[in-house]
């Protein structure tokens, strides 16, 4: 009887790396969807934050530099010879510290995952991509909460 447990057991865990076992590529996510588990949400699906702050996300650009906190050379459209871009946020709400995360995608697959802290009420953080001359076309970033729910996003064309 011992054998057949142990073999019910070894199919048991088999099977449970089997199911738990990923190709690893993070894709991009809908409105809401958790990034480590590729589960979609509407954005009225989407979980209110478990604690008592109610962050949000007041300003969100892309742009090519930062100066004195504030975003230059903003817009939506960028030429392929570009170098590197920023996504500024301004965050407000915050009554404890936390972090958010930028979500940088292009053609659907993850290409950068920055954690950014947040440690006022009105918080103003960039994170920045190097942006190749081959990469052309959409681009998303999504600015994802410590709890993994969407916040905001913005979209850019490197033409």
């Amino acid at each position: 009887m011992n054998a057949v447990k142990a073999g019910v057991i070894a199919l048991l865990i088999g099977l449970f790396f089997a199911v738990g076992c990923g190709d690893g590529e993070k894709k991009e996510p809908k409105s809401g969807k958790d990034r480590e588990t590729g589960e979609g949400k509407t954005p009225s699906q989407v979980a209110v934050e478990p604690s008592r702050q109610k962050i949000v996300v007041s300003d969100l650009k892309i742009c090519e530099g930062i100066r004195s906190r504030t975003p230059i050379k903003v817009g939506s459209r960028f030429p392929k010879t570009v170098r590197g871009l920023y996504c500024f946020s301004e965050i407000r709400g915050a009554e404890e510290p936390t972090t958010i995360s930028h979500l940088w995608y292009y053609k659907g697959k993850m290409m950068a995952d920055v954690t950014l802290s947040v440690n006022y009420k009105r918080t103003r953080t960039w994170s920045s991509k190097n942006i190749q001359s081959d990469w052309i076309g959409e681009w998303k970033v999504y600015v994802v909460s410590s709890y993994g729910n969407v916040l905001a996003s913005t979209q850019f064309t490197i033409e």
